[in-house]
């Protein structure tokens, strides 16, 4: 039978005076600290983000690196007063600048206010201040209100960091310095292009990611933000557009000679009950020949953040989406989509280090059949089968009580060869999601797709493994590999309709089975380890 898995401790603190004690400690004089006149205290801080996006990127804006900000010059507006609401020093309470300068292995700070007149920031030991902020430091700001303008040319959009941390009021204690924490304003949106086809050249002149109605308020392109949340307080509902001045050449990623053309946009968070399918659109302004033509793909609800009931882009959230422009019929559509907070060191790059290489030994009694070292015949098969570039069909049903032997060896040794030394992926591919082998709507091999863009270790030639070869990822590989490993899609398939996936059946032992290319499950991808090296 197959199964397949849907995917205080309380203090109490007793104070004892002996007689001996008593003389000591319960005499006329204050305890450190409560002194009646405390001395003067110069705040210090220390800085830090809470997030940690990648650098930045070729077509797009300035994003903040590190969870420590990098060296040089970091202005934040900075809104500082005692508990009472008075401000330490004049212009403290009027987005005054907090400058770090750092340098390797030193900071130093500046205090002044937005004139650039210097401030001078104490308040007595043991007292308290209230402090909201933002970075980068900008004319305007209120303590409620940042403005922000991404309206205008993407190279000068910048990320907008909130101070998430303290949150309260802060105890001004000598030698203690007030640790800053910032976080992520805006969503970063990331968006690859690739063509479907190598038919003729397409020039893409600017992409956009937009409301599809004026009526709506999802995107903001102006608007105020709250220091003190990150959070959109106002705005004005518009396109967010790069605009290239050297348009680019769409490339054509099915050789795996060049990576898609990335654009990434910051976008002002909203989440919203409101937001129905369709209603956020990507537009793509491509020339092809002499013709200038606008595409334009509908998000639905399903490719954004969501939030219990609530859909949109989330701060501190980086989507990253995959458009293939099919331009045979001029349409573009999703190969796939990936949702992570910014902090996710696989962005971009993929995964540091080499993929975990297994080579192909024959366990319990099963001895699979094995290609040549120079035979990397999998790597060209890109397609199906009804296309003539995947093979062929398989037909072979596993029997509910089958041994591990009489399961997998009508595969291993009749079905199709395996490469004999494998490399595999240390990620999932797909950003870690279930994918369909094959989308529904458009047609597109999301599963392959997947694998072609997956840049773990600093590949850009992974594939999707044959259905022989998931034998060794149950059973051969370590146990970080075999992570979803009943789970797991194949290149091979038995008709038109449906091809071979892994299960875990009521035995215990891990299958192959027949499963709908519309069904979702995971994507772990392969390299033959002596193809010469394809990387980034």
């Amino acid at each position: 039978m197959i199964v397949r898995k849907t995917t205080t401790r309380i203090w109490t603190m007793i104070g004892v005076c002996s007689l001996g004690l008593c003389f000591t400690a319960c005499d006329n004089r204050e305890l450190p600290g409560k002194e009646k006149n405390p001395a003067n205290v110069g705040l210090r801080f220390t800085a830090s983000i809470s997030d940690t996006p990648s650098s930045r990127e070729t077509h797009g804006p300035d994003i903040i690196t590190g969870t420590a900000f990098p060296d040089g010059t970091h202005t934040f507006g900075m809104f500082i007063t005692g508990e009472t609401g008075d401000p330490l020093a004049t212009g403290s309470e009027d987005n005054m600048k907090l400058t770090l300068t750092r340098g390797t292995g030193t900071d130093t700070w500046a205090y002044t206010d937005k004139n650039d007149q210097s401030l001078s920031l104490n308040e007595k030991h043991g007292e308290k201040v209230n402090l909201r902020g933002y970075c980068p430091w900008i004319a305007g700001a209120t303590a409620t209100s940042v403005p922000f303008d991404l309206a205008g040319d993407a190279a000068d959009w910048k990320d907008l960091l909130y101070l998430s941390s303290p949150t309260g009021a802060q105890e001004v204690l000598d030698g203690n310095p007030i640790e800053l924490k910032f976080s992520h304003a805006y969503c970063w949106v990331t968006v690859k292009l690739s063509k479907l086809t190598n038919k003729n050249e397409v020039i893409v002149k600017a992409v956009s990611i937009e409301n599809s109605s004026n009526s709506l308020n999802g995107i903001m392109n102006k608007g105020a933000i709250d220091p003190k949340t990150g959070d959109v307080i106002s705005g004005t509902a518009g396109p967010l557009t790069i605009t290239l001045t050297d348009p680019v050449s769409i490339p054509y990623d099915k050789d795996m000679s060049e990576s898609p053309s990335e654009f990434n946009f910051l976008v002002p968070s909203f989440m919203s009950a409101d937001i129905t399918d369709g209603n956020i659109v990507i537009r793509v302004t491509t020339q092809v020949d002499t013709e200038t033509e606008v595409l334009s793909f509908p998000l639905v609800k399903a490719n954004l953040n969501v939030d219990q009931a609530l859909y949109g882009f989330r701060k501190g959230m980086h989507n990253t989406y995959n458009i293939v422009y099919n331009n045979s019929e001029m349409i573009l559509s999703l190969s796939g989509w990936q949702e992570t907070t910014i902090n996710a060191s696989t962005l971009g790059g993929g995964a540091t280090g080499e993929p975990v290489t297994v080579e192909i030994m024959p366990a319990w009694g099963v001895y699979p059949s094995k290609l040549t070292e120079a035979n990397h015949i999998y790597h060209t098969y890109l397609g199906e089968v009804v296309e003539g570039n995947n093979g062929s069909y398989v037909t072979k049903v596993v029997p509910d009580n089958a041994t591990l032997y009489d399961g997998w060896n009508p595969f291993l040794k009749q079905t199709e060869a395996i490469y004999p030394k494998l490399q595999v992926a240390r990620n999932l591919a797909a950003g870690g999601a279930p994918v369909p082998w094959k989308d529904e709507t458009t047609g597109v091999l999301t599963a392959k797709q997947a694998c072609a863009e997956l840049r773990d270790g600093g590949y850009k030639d992974w594939r999707l493994p044959r259905v022989s070869e998931l034998f060794f990822f149950a059973y051969q590989t370590p146990d970080p590999i075999k992570l979803n490993s009943d789970q797991l899609w194949s290149a091979t398939e038995c008709d038109a309709e449906n091809c071979y996936s892994t299960n875990k059946f009521s035995s215990g032992w891990i299958f192959p089975v027949k499963t709908s290319k519309k069904e979702n499950l995971y994507v772990r991808c392969v390299r033959d380890s002596k193809k010469p090296k394809s990387t980034i």
